[in-house]
């Protein structure tokens, strides 16, 4: 089975294959999307992108960390004067409450962390979209192999938590960034999991020359890896550029491994080493 090359980011779309010679997976690679919006300035173009749904997460990250901190210090004065008067058995649960009491919080500021630097690298493309340095995209990775190991969801592809609208936060994806391309995303990436029935939808839209916007959309069946609970094989139907309608080559063909899952926070790893960081953006 030959392995695509990645297009348009949502993870689990997010290595699908060349048509017709062209790298995007499009017919033509300049129509590739920049997966940020805001002003669009001249020469050269600065693009920004940040979705207020990002701050609210982060802030409800930040207030559950500062809950479970405060209620997990008073445990531990309470686990101090049971100690003293030797009440093992309330000591060991108050204990272990207060254990799990401090990996909520660290998880939660984790998280938090994850999603204000995604921002501020605009989604890994940098202020004028000509990429990040090697210590910021190092900085990024090291926050996520730390939160990956705290995933809440062992079992991604069975979880409800995975199904609906999902919107791209972070990724090292160039080609999907569309670093130092004339042509720019603008505006939310999402992509859209229906889990019942294994199938994914990725849809953006590209600025063109003149001010002019075009809508994309890939459409792909997803198959659960026979040897990774957390990984799916994404073989690609459909790709939409405006009106046109192409269908997609069998050799269209990708991997991706869901490493993290919760509520709304994803984070998967592409074939080609490509990492996506998503935020829930539509539960339904």
């Amino acid at each position: 089975m030959t392995r695509m090359r990645p297009c348009i980011l949502l993870p689990l779309l997010a290595v699908c294959a060349p048509v017709a010679g062209h790298a995007s997976g499009f017919p033509d690679a300049n129509l590739a999307l920049s997966m940020r919006r805001g002003r669009v300035a001249t020469a050269p173009i600065m693009v920004s992108y940040y979705d207020p749904r990002m701050c609210e997460i982060q802030q409800r990250e930040a207030e559950v960390a500062a809950a479970e901190k405060d209620v997990s210090a008073v445990e531990e004065k309470i686990i101090g004067k049971l100690a003293y008067r030797d009440i093992v058995g309330a000591q060991s649960v108050l204990q272990a409450d207060a254990a799990s009491r401090r990996q909520r919080a660290a998880l939660a500021a984790l998280k938090q962390d994850v999603l204000a630097l995604a921002a501020k690298l605009n989604r890994g493309a940098g202020d004028k979209n000509q990429g990040i340095l090697p210590a910021e995209q190092a900085h990024m990775a090291s926050l996520i192999e730390r939160l990956e190991p705290m995933s809440p969801i062992t079992d991604p592809l069975t979880a409800p938590q995975l199904n609906g609208r999902w919107q791209l936060a972070y990724t090292t994806s160039a080609s999907i960034l569309g670093i130092n391309k004339s042509m720019r995303p603008v505006g939310p990436i999402h992509q859209t999991l229906d889990v019942p029935n294994l199938s994914a939808r990725n849809d953006e839209v590209a600025r063109l020359p003149l001010g002019l916007r075009i809508r994309r959309f890939v459409k792909a069946d997803l198959m659960p890896d026979a040897e990774v609970k957390s990984k799916v094989i994404v073989r690609f139907r459909k790709f939409g550029i405006g009106p046109l309608r192409i269908s997609a080559p069998k050799r269209a063909v990708g991997e991706l491994d869901t490493t993290y899952l919760d509520e709304n926070l994803r984070i998967s790893r592409g074939d080609k080493g490509n990492i996506f960081v998503l935020f829930k953006d539509d539960p339904r």
